[in-house]
């Protein structure tokens, strides 16, 4: 099993954590939602990074709509686990 995180340690922007719900309750998640978190969280660190890059064209918009779907599949997925 992988080594726990914690939230202090985490190196995301604000609104990467944010947008995965990584908060203080993370350290008292169980590890596999912790995972699950910091997968997505993984993408949309690459995602806002190249959003802010594209600035305001239609790249920018696509990678907005990108972080708006990437964001509710990390919510269900996280929804799934607990409904199990």
């Amino acid at each position: 099993m992988p080594e726990t995180t914690m939230f202090a340690e985490l190196e995301f922007t604000d609104e990467v954590k944010i947008l995965c719900s990584i908060n203080d309750r993370f350290d008292y998640e169980p590890e596999p939602v912790k995972q699950i978190r910091l997968s997505y969280a993984h993408i949309l660190d690459r995602l806002t990074k190249s959003r802010d890059k594209a600035g305001r064209s239609p790249a920018g918009r696509d990678i907005n709509i990108a972080i708006t779907h990437t964001e509710d599949a990390c919510i269900r997925e996280v929804k799934a686990f607990w409904i199990k």
